[in-house]
């Protein structure tokens, strides 16, 4: 059986999601995405990232992404209640490529949806999305179509 995953951004849930980003910076920040996810017949699976929420980094390291922990259960408590559920976690790299470090791996908020990497590492960001499966990170989609235009925060 072969799974299929795929992500629709809505513009303005990009827009609010890079601007927290940048920020954060020189700190990596991330947040997470409410929406919806649609099941196909096919196994496939589209996640409809409609809104972005930030969320505080309480690591210790620049390099590295923390959620507040208080932050992210009252998040998650909150999403029981809304029609809009949990479908995407997000963090920034802003001096590396968009690639899970080890650090990503052990510390992964969930395994059942995407995680974004936003890199700041070359002339525009690259948004590259992960899930992870019990051999490992799959790449789902890299967006490298943001323009300089986007970026005017």
């Amino acid at each position: 059986m072969t799974w299929s995953w795929t992500i629709w951004m809505d513009q303005e849930a990009k827009r609010s999601m890079l601007r927290h980003l940048v920020a954060c910076m020189p700190n990596e920040g991330g947040g997470l995405f409410t929406g919806d996810i649609l099941s196909h017949a096919d196994q496939s699976e589209l996640f409809c990232l409609r809104q972005f929420h930030p969320l505080k980094n309480i690591a210790k390291r620049k390099d590295q992404y923390t959620a507040d922990r208080f932050e992210l259960v009252k998040f998650v408590l909150l999403t029981l209640k809304k029609p809009n559920m949990l479908v995407a976690t997000v963090h920034s790299h802003v001096d590396t490529p968009p690639y899970p470090s080890l650090f990503d791996k052990e510390n992964i908020f969930s395994y059942d949806i995407p995680h974004l990497i936003v890199s700041f590492s070359h002339d525009l960001p690259r948004i590259v999305a992960y899930r992870y499966k019990s051999s490992g990170f799959y790449k789902i989609i890299e967006d490298t179509t943001l323009s300089k235009k986007e970026l005017r925060l």
